[in-house]
């Protein structure tokens, strides 16, 4: 087969799904050292399709029926994300032969990236594994004290947590150092992971992908080549729920894992959780917002309510949704047939929808630090509040209570307003 036709094969199979299933195993072994200058994307998708389908196809014996030991020849093909002498130094304290080629007495074969050279892997049976299969192995040879000490629940967890979740740098620095000296057990991927999206210095975004990289599924180091900032205290809960649903959509990082991590930390995350959890997880979560008669959800940067709220709507009196992100008033309100009181203080409300003002039960309206285009005068009809705070209205901060009043001219009569 010429170089252009040979070109044209794996191009082609980069696309089609059914072309690739159909690959030999000497046709996986030389889409390991493919290289398209123009087109790196496809190129490295078929290197790491390869490991995959070497792995599961082509692996005599498989790994479980060959599990590495001290009677492993370990030959690594292609150049691995670790310091190879580091390696060669741990697989020789766990008993573990390393070889520079590929030979009769070869049992294991490590692929990589980039490998110089594929010759005589075609004319041998053995078992192929991957990086993380290697570190699996170390990881469980060696005996890492936070390895050890999580599988004798033994571990302060917590304290590396919030080291990563207080988003400073140098606290960062502190955890994913002891990481990388006490193991990365699989329970910590998703906290790693934040820290690789949330840090700043390029030594520390460094070395949390260099702790997951070797660690994670093939498919899921894509998730370590951008760098868009996962998370923020003042992000709006809606963005967070679609950046966490982009990072964990397609990948093996657990979503309701890393909501959870900040909604614990900051009180948000809400919108992601209420989404994916079941129903009575919800219910459980639920209750941290549920007051008696009342639902608070201030402070949490929502942009609407979370749908399992109108499960409630015969028993809720009093929703607090300030310093929250709503851009109107919903009119899902109208669902609570016995509200009393609402408060959307601190919000981006400019203007109030027709129907919103007739609700019979509401006494209480909090809307002040808003950003209405203009004085919401049809305020004036809601003439069963008791209670109205209006001030300060943000199209007009300098304004005083006086200011409103004669917009109000039935309400001054009958309400307090502040």
């Amino acid at each position: 087969m010429t170089k252009k036709r040979e070109r044209s094969k794996y191009w082609d199979a980069a696309y089609n799904k059914e072309l690739r299933n159909g690959f030999t195993r000497d046709e996986w072994i030389h889409a390991l050292s493919l290289h398209w200058s123009e087109a790196p994307g496809y190129h490295l998708f078929l290197r790491n399709e390869a490991i995959i389908n070497l792995k599961k196809k082509f692996s005599k014996p498989a790994l479980s029926e060959n599990p590495i030991s001290s009677e492993t020849e370990l030959v690594i093909v292609g150049k691995p994300t670790f310091k190879l002498t580091d390696i060669k130094n741990r697989l020789k304290n766990a008993g573990v032969k390393m070889s520079n080629r590929v030979s009769a007495s070869t049992t294991h074969v490590m692929l990589a990236t980039n490998p110089k050279t594929t010759k005589n892997l075609e004319h041998h049976e053995v078992t192929f594994i991957s990086e993380q299969d290697l570190m699996a192995f170390l990881d469980k040879t060696e005996k890492p004290w936070i390895v050890e000490a999580e599988k004798q629940n033994d571990l302060d967890i917590e304290r590396i947590n919030d080291l990563i979740l207080s988003l400073d740098e140098s606290n960062i620095k502190i955890a994913l150092e002891m990481l990388s000296s006490g193991g990365v057990p699989k329970s910590f991927f998703e906290i790693v992971f934040i820290a690789y999206k949330c840090a700043s210095e390029k030594s520390t975004i460094a070395k949390a992908k260099e702790l997951l990289w070797n660690r994670i599924p093939i498919d899921d180091r894509g998730y370590l080549k951008g760098k868009s900032r996962l998370f923020s205290p003042r992000m709006d809960d809606k963005e967070l729920d679609k950046r966490i649903d982009q990072e964990t959509r397609y990948s093996s990082f657990d979503g309701v894992k890393i909501a959870r991590f900040f909604h614990e930390k900051y009180g948000l995350g809400i919108t992601y959780l209420f989404k994916h959890l079941n129903k009575n997880d919800q219910e459980i979560l639920l209750k941290q917002y549920l007051k008696g008669d009342s639902f608070d959800f201030s402070g949490t940067n929502i942009s609407k309510l979370p749908e399992i709220c109108f499960d409630h709507v015969k028993t809720i009196k009093h929703i607090n949704v300030s310093n929250c992100r709503f851009e109107n008033i919903p009119i899902s309100i109208l669902k609570f047939k016995h509200l009393v009181s609402l408060n959307m203080e601190h919000n981006y409300i400019k203007a109030i929808p027709k129907r919103f003002l007739k609700i019979p039960s509401l006494k209480s309206l909090n809307i002040s630090n808003n950003i209405f285009w203009d004085f919401p005068k049809e305020i004036d009809q809601m003439v069963q509040l008791e209670k109205l705070i209006l001030t300060p209205l943000h199209f007009n901060r300098k304004a005083k209570l006086d200011d409103y009043l004669p917009h109000l001219p039935q309400l001054s009569k009958t309400c307090e307003i502040k």
